[in-house]
């Protein structure tokens, strides 16, 4: 019987045998609330690591319930060879293509330029676009998918692959605001997902799989404000989530190396190398002009990686929220000062906070960067760098 029946139950027998509900409410009135009062009043810290927590969940509820407006006509695409680009550019604006199950190849890369809806029909439809692929820095983008749109456009339940096992480029959302990719599988790219000049880009419970290696990058936000990161698994693809540009969120994203450790499960920092990042299909080079800027990371896990979690190269005013990594090689959460380690200087990162239970590993460099919780690091005996 819980504490609070059991006062009542004591009331009503005590009152039976005409006892007087004053005599019985005066000793009883703050014994039947000493389970209330014995529960702790949440710390600051943890009041507002709530209120970053609400506002990120918020935005995945809001997402969520979203749905995009695609009014146009319903097609059926027959699977088989370079029909695909055909139907989208036959297809009126806002229509809906609903990919038969098979395979659908294509020679060369699908590019969608109009609003509308691309969707397979289950785990049997499999899109397979010929890439080519090159190591070369800065990265030759040759998509397997762009999109090109000044409408939204949704890409769902369909896997996509490169037939000879390994591509460059998966999809490409290049000046393309609030599309959105989800439920799909993708497999064996060096780069799964690039964002660039797109805002309120859309991502969740995706299966982003590959090889460590080939694979750099499951996802890289170059730039794009206001990304919503969640549900998704990151499997091998060396790094998993590169979040640059501001106010993005990334929730319960979980990645996951089988194969020794990889590098970096979740990165803060900024999508440009001593000015460059990547050329564009049309030979346009595009990099980061902001590095990570108040995204807020909640519940994410990472297994296996050198660091779990990193913030370094600017990253600002990011806010991790009960964030876990394990088997971590060096730290499961780094705040980094100005660094060397990636043989070019990355400037400090600053006003960053972590909020974490006591099992991680944290270490606190930079300028008023601030942890909360985890075990962290004596930089005294292991200096920042």
């Amino acid at each position: 019987m819980g504490f609070k029946k059991y006062c009542l139950t004591s009331i009503s027998n005590l009152m039976k045998n005409g006892i007087s509900l004053f005599l019985i409410l005066l000793p009883l009135s703050w014994a039947c609330q000493k389970e209330e009062a014995l529960q702790p009043e949440a710390t600051a810290h943890e009041q507002e690591a709530a209120r970053y927590e609400k506002q990120a969940l918020d935005q995945i509820a809001e997402d969520q319930e979203t749905t995009l407006a695609f009014r146009g006509r319903l097609i059926q695409v027959p699977a088989g060879s370079d029909l695909l680009q055909e139907a989208v550019e036959d297809a009126p604006y806002g229509a809906t293509l609903v990919l038969e199950e098979g395979l659908h190849s294509l020679s060369g890369t699908l590019v969608i330029q109009k609003s509308l809806r691309l969707m397979g029909t289950g785990t049997e439809t499999t899109l397979e676009v010929d890439t080519e692929v090159t190591t070369e820095f800065p990265l030759q983008v040759d998509p397997a998918i762009m999109v090109v749109s000044s409408g939204p456009v949704e890409i769902s339940n369909i896997t996509i692959q490169d037939p000879d096992g390994i591509g460059q480029v998966g999809v490409l959302l290049l000046h393309s605001d609030k599309c959105k990719l989800s439920n799909n599988r993708l497999f064996n790219f060096r780069y799964t997902i690039l964002v660039e000049g797109s805002d309120q880009a859309s991502v969740h419970d995706n299966l982003i799989e590959s090889s460590p290696e080939f694979a750099v990058w499951g996802m890289v936000n170059v730039n794009g404000k206001n990304s919503r990161v969640y549900n998704n698994r990151f499997v091998n693809t060396n790094n998993g989530l590169f979040c640059g540009d501001a106010q993005g969120v990334a929730v319960k994203n979980e990645f996951v190396h089988t194969e020794g450790a990889g590098e970096i499960g979740l990165l803060f920092c900024t999508p440009n190398i001593l000015g460059q990042f990547m050329v564009l299909p049309d030979g346009t080079p595009a990099q980061a002009e902001t590095s990570a800027t108040g995204w807020i990371a909640v519940n994410n896990t990472a297994s296996n990686w050198q660091w779990g979690f990193l913030a370094i190269d600017g990253a600002n005013n990011n806010i991790l929220i009960n964030n876990r990594a394990k088997k971590s090689g060096l730290y499961d959460i780094e705040l980094a000062g100005e660094s060397q380690r990636f043989g070019f200087t990355t400037p400090t990162s600053f006003n960053n906070k972590v909020f974490q239970g006591r099992d991680q590993l944290i270490k606190v460099c930079g300028v008023d960067n601030q942890a909360f919780g985890g075990n962290q690091v004596n930089t005294t005996l292991d200096p920042c760098n």
